[in-house]
C-alpha cells in the first residue's frame, strides 16, 4: 500500500538560513560589451531590416545575396514570392521600417546570434539571426521572423 502524501511547510529556521546564504541572492552580471560589438549591432540591425524589406517586396533579393547563405537566400525568395501571391494589394512603399536596438549573444568567436525588433506604424516584427564569419565577414546562416 502507498502512504498518503502530506505536504508541510519548511521550518522557519531552515528557510531563514537559506535566505541568509551569500550565494542565494547573487545575480549574474552582464559582461561588458566588447569594442567590436557596436559594429556587430549595426550589421545585425541592417541585415535584419534588409531581410524584412525583401520579404515585403521593397528590396531586391540580389541586394542581400552577398551577406546570406545560398540555401537561406532561396528560402527567403520562396517566402517573398508566396507573400506576394497571397497579398491582395501591392505593399506600400512608405511603410517606414525602423530597426530597434539589437540584442547580441556570442556563441563563439566566429558565431553570433542576434535578435532585432523591426517596427512599422502598425506592427512590430521580431527577427532572429545567426551570423557566422566566412572569409573575414559576417554571413547570415539562419533567419527567423515572428
Amino acid at each position: 500500500m502507498t502512504q498518503e502524501l502530506t505536504l508541510r511547510r519548511p521550518h522557519r529556521e531552515a528557510a531563514a538560513q537559506q535566505r541568509a546564504h551569500p550565494l542565494a541572492r547573487r545575480r549574474a552580471e552582464p559582461l561588458p560589451p566588447e569594442p567590436a560589438d557596436d559594429d556587430l549591432q549595426r550589421t545585425a540591425a541592417s541585415l535584419a531590416l534588409a531581410a524584412v524589406e525583401v520579404l515585403h517586396g521593397l528590396r531586391a533579393l540580389r541586394a542581400i545575396a552577398r551577406w546570406f547563405e545560398p540555401a537561406l537566400l532561396e528560402r527567403i525568395r520562396v517566402s517573398a514570392e508566396l507573400r506576394a501571391e497571397l497579398s491582395r494589394t501591392q505593399a506600400p512603399q512608405h511603410l517606414g521600417f525602423a530597426p530597434g536596438r539589437p540584442r547580441i549573444c556570442r556563441i563563439s568567436e566566429d558565431i553570433v546570434e542576434a535578435c532585432v525588433v523591426i517596427r512599422t506604424r502598425r506592427r512590430h516584427r521580431a527577427v532572429a539571426l545567426r551570423l557566422e564569419t566566412h572569409r573575414g565577414r559576417w554571413i547570415v546562416t539562419q533567419l527567423l521572423t515572428l
